[in-house]
């Protein structure tokens, strides 16, 4: 219902564009993206339309041209948990719980099996259930490849009534998680945020630390010749990463 409050002006301006060249809605389109873009940008600078109606309009025609991987949170400032911790540790370790959702995996975060809502945990700890483990409370999550477009997103997670999804790369791992939230950014072209909130932009978060990451690298490979390096990967086996920490 949000959305087709939201998308109702640019259906009804279309629907007037349409009208203006002769059109019924019926046949071929008949006007391109650049030229409503065009006339959105006529729109502001003759008063008709307001600066932020004039980018949403704009990011909406954007959509299919932006894929998931570029909104994404990534996977390395994703909060998620093993499904066999209780909801005493889970409290033990984020007394806060500052995200409604939380993923919860298997092995590792290679093997993300569904989520947890924040207001489950809270009931468990309030009828004193605290010993039941996140995936007595877990519930399916879908996956959406990191490849597709932000409005093929946006319409799974309003037929599925979603809220969160699994983001995989081209070899079936975990890419990062994809909220409503983040769609609907993208779409408005804002950055929403609340009170809970401690850093607002997460990928940007994600490639700070990986290039301090890089940094620590080069330096103990300056001072030690032996080690292996990204290009001379080391033959013994290192095992599964173990599951990093962060947020949504």
């Amino acid at each position: 219902r949000f959305l087709v409050f939201l998308l109702f002006p640019l259906v009804w301006l279309l629907e007037q564009f349409t009208k203006l060249l002769g059109g019924n809605g019926s046949h071929a389109p008949t006007v391109s993206r650049a030229e409503i873009e065009a006339m959105a940008r006529i729109g502001v600078s003759e008063g008709s339309l307001l600066e932020r109606e004039n980018r949403v309009l704009r990011n909406l025609l954007q959509l299919n041209r932006v894929h998931v991987h570029d909104v994404m949170t990534p996977r390395p400032v994703v909060l998620a948990m093993q499904e066999g911790t209780t909801v005493q540790e889970v409290v033990e370790k984020h007394a806060t719980l500052p995200y409604s959702r939380l993923p919860i995996y298997g092995e590792s975060t290679d093997d993300v099996t569904g989520y947890v809502l924040r207001h489950d945990i809270l009931m468990c700890l309030a009828q004193d259930k605290d010993s039941k483990t996140l995936k007595s409370l877990k519930r399916d999550i879908f996956v959406i490849p990191e490849s597709a477009t932000v409005a093929l997103a946006l319409d799974e997670f309003v037929q599925r009534k979603e809220h969160i999804s699994l983001v995989i790369d081209e070899y079936g791992g975990t890419a990062g998680i994809l909220t409503l939230e983040d769609a609907i950014e993208t779409m408005l072209g804002i950055e929403i945020t609340d009170e809970s909130d401690v850093v607002a932009d997460l990928r940007k978060m994600a490639e700070e630390r990986y290039a301090r990451q890089q940094q620590v690298l080069n330096a103990v490979t300056t001072t030690n010749p032996g080690l292996p390096t990204e290009e001379e990967p080391s033959e013994e086996p290192t095992g599964s990463p173990a599951p990093e920490t962060p947020t949504e």
